[in-house]
């Protein structure tokens, strides 16, 4: 842009020909610019959850639903959305099988943009998609692929050579309509274009009936966390072996020291060896530090979800974070609340505000912010998507109405993904 100016500077001192010659140029440019970052595409996937179980639906139900964001928050479907999975989601029948939809990362995308994942919890399988220019999804060659086990609903990846991943499921083992079985986590080998290959020999089986939620995993390193709600347990595992045929193995197990913690949600600081967890039962969130060395998570402190003069969280159970590492949102899901933590200290989180979000008994769940960082995007379990500006400081003020999913009634949506394309 100097140059161009610099070059205008030059011309002007000429004839009025050359100064007309110049402003055209430079109008033109600047529109070929505006033009650019018009079309750069800030997208957000949600995944339906369709289930066979409540009678919607017997065979192909599930689905990923896509969105464009303008800028201001509002969204658009994407090209040929929804985009089925070839299979069926989980039923959530409340309030016996809440442990069912209790998880987060049903949804993912690889670090390259280029692959999205989403789970079919009732057919236990997952599926595997390419993501296109325009952000329009084709399903892989083989999709879906068996999980390993009852109930995947939380998928982790990390990045290996030659363009592959390693990807370790969770299969919770929750779902009501399933009988038998134990909860575990199952690795696959993915190639370049999103096919998975079961690594034989890589389960590692848990004791029925702890309902672990979350595969918490960066996309290097050979440490990852299991967040197991019902054992009240935030579980340290290590990779053995390559990629090709890696198994998992247990470093160690931390339960926050409150009483009844049931660790459900998790997230990594950004750029900090520290991760946040939600304790459903304890109204408090952890605050995790990671050894560098060992790769083992220990308990550092916990705070309180309420503040004084603030609406009254009971229950912290999904959360998120900003790529600047500054400020920590966590849902409530049964006082329809998002609270907004300072974590500029990210060992010392400080409580700013709790929102309640907009609809009668909204129930917020899986979140994620875009990724220009100026809306928080909040799936409702009542099948609708809030859109939430993030102010400055990382308050939140919401001014769009949320946007009605497009799922048959009784459909409990999770899952949640953001992506940026060119």
């Amino acid at each position: 842009m100097m140059i161009n100016k610099q070059n205008g500077r030059t011309i002007f001192r000429a004839t009025s020909a050359a100064i007309t010659f110049v402003v055209v140029a430079l109008t033109l440019v600047c529109s070929s610019v505006t033009t650019a970052f018009a079309q750069s595409k800030n997208l957000v996937y949600v995944e339906s959850n369709i289930s066979g179980a409540n009678g919607t639906c017997t065979v192909n139900c599930n689905s990923v639903i896509g969105y464009s964001n303008d800028g201001a928050g509002n969204l658009t479907p994407l090209p040929g959305s929804p985009y089925m999975t070839g299979g069926a989601g989980v039923a959530w029948i409340p309030p016996a099988s809440d442990a069912s939809v209790d998880s987060d990362q049903q949804l993912i995308v690889n670090p390259a943009a280029s692959l999205l994942f989403a789970v079919n919890a009732h057919s236990n399988t997952v599926a595997a998609f390419g993501i296109n220019s325009d952000g329009s999804l084709t399903a892989a060659s083989g999709s879906p692929f068996a999980s390993g086990g009852q109930e995947p609903v939380s998928l982790g990846l990390k990045v290996e050579s030659g363009g592959k991943y390693l990807m370790t499921v969770l299969n919770k083992n929750s779902d009501p309509t399933q009988n038998g079985g134990s909860p575990n986590y199952t690795n696959f080998d993915v190639s370049s274009s999103g096919v998975m290959s079961m690594i034989a020999g890589s389960t590692y089986n848990l004791p029925s009936g702890l309902s672990p939620g979350q595969v918490l995993m960066r996309p290097t390193g050979k440490f990852w966390y299991g967040i197991e709600f019902m054992n009240n347990d935030v579980a340290t595992y290590t990779y053995s072996g390559s990629y090709s045929n890696a198994t998992n193995t247990l470093v160690s197990s931390s339960i926050p020291p409150v009483t009844t913690p049931a660790a459900l949600g998790a997230v990594f600081h950004p750029s900090r060896q520290a991760f946040y967890v939600g304790l459903v039962a304890a109204n408090q969130v952890a605050v995790y530090s990671v050894n560098t060395t060992t790769g083992a998570a220990s308990f550092y402190t916990s705070v309180s979800i309420n503040g004084a003069g603030q609406p009254v969280a009971t229950t912290p159970c999904w959360l998120a974070v900003n790529a600047k590492g500054t400020t920590l949102y966590v849902a409530d899901t049964p006082t329809s609340i998002v609270s907004v933590f300072d974590i500029t200290n990210a060992h010392n989180p400080k409580l700013l505000q709790n929102l309640v979000v907009s609809g009668a008994g909204a129930l917020p769940t899986n979140m994620a912010l875009d990724t220009t960082g100026n809306f928080l995007y909040v799936v409702d379990r009542k099948s609708t998507l809030h859109v939430i500006n993030v102010q400055s400081n990382g308050t939140l003020s919401e001014t769009l109405a949320p946007v009605a999913l497009p799922t048959p009634s009784g459909t409990t949506p999770m899952g949640l993904a953001v992506v940026s394309l060119p």
